[in-house]
């Protein structure tokens, strides 16, 4: 019996890394167990192996960084001393004399324009 189908193209561009992982893992899996007996399937199922394995090896470099927690703090640290300019300028903002107060305007709409919260985590973990 011969199998004439062929997948013309998958697009995964906007799944996330992990998804993206998840669903090349299966398609490996489902590759691998599938027992055709033609070279074609074969030498295909074995190029996409040894592609999946590259990628998988990229992936957990990635996810397992030596870097990981010292990004960590840092971002803490940018965090906090974030919020303490923030709170500075919006305290000066409200100072009584009003020269002061002035000056701090233009940087309260900076704050307000770029909307930055430290609620966000920028290290991709």
């Amino acid at each position: 019996m011969e199998i004439a189908m062929q997948i013309d193209q998958i697009s995964i561009v906007w799944a996330a890394n992990a998804a993206h992982y998840e669903y090349l893992d299966t398609v490996r899996k489902r590759t691998e167990e599938t027992r055709l007996e033609h070279d074609l399937w074969h030498r295909a199922v074995e190029e996409f192996r040894e592609a999946f394995e590259k990628e998988d090896k990229a992936f957990k470099q990635y996810r397992a960084s030596d870097h990981t927690s010292a990004l960590q703090k840092a971002d803490e640290e940018r965090d906090k001393l974030y919020a303490s300019l923030r709170d500075t300028i919006k305290a000066y903002a409200k100072f009584p004399i009003a020269e002061t107060a002035q000056h701090a305007e233009p940087l309260l709409k900076v704050i307000k324009n770029h909307k930055i919260t430290t609620r966000e985590n920028f290290l991709m973990v």
